[in-house]
């Protein structure tokens, strides 16, 4: 599979936890999509009902661990200019940006 941006990005999701596992490794064609699309609406609906919304799941802790995995740190480094990655990492204090 090539590495472009969806895959890219793709892996970043899930590695941060806001994917369900294997979202990654689904090319956009494959059939089994179907399923995973059908479990991540049922995955939001009950988050809804557990109050977890994504200010709990991204936090600067979430990006540290993906930060550390091997596999995730270049594709984090594919975002590091994003105002929106930089905000959700708190990168703005005063570590200067550092994760």
């Amino acid at each position: 599979m090539t590495m472009g941006t969806a895959s890219t990005m793709a892996s970043m999701v899930e590695a941060l936890g806001i994917g369900l596992p294997g979202n990654a490794a689904y090319p956009a064609v494959d059939g089994r999509r179907n399923v995973l699309a059908r479990l991540a609406g049922r995955r939001a609906v009950e988050m809804v009902h557990e109050d977890l919304t994504l200010s709990k799941i991204l936090t600067r802790e979430a990006f540290r661990k993906c930060h550390q995995n091997p596999g995730c740190d270049w594709r984090l480094n594919q975002c590091g200019d994003s105002p929106d990655c930089n905000g959700r990492a708190d990168r703005r204090e005063t570590d200067g940006g550092r994760l």
